[in-house]
């Protein structure tokens, strides 16, 4: 497991664009300890 990781916006809007898959919710936490993306990424303005 990794520390800290950015995430791009691209790879969180392809990751987390299903409602069924919750990609970002549960295979991101596994790789990395502290994520970091923009929050228009994250879906909050």
């Amino acid at each position: 497991m990794i520390d800290s990781m950015i995430l791009d916006a691209d790879m969180c809007i392809k990751l987390g664009g299903s409602e069924e898959y919750r990609f970002l919710y549960e295979l991101i936490p596994l790789i990395a300890k502290k994520t970091y993306m923009h929050t228009h990424a994250f879906g909050e303005v």
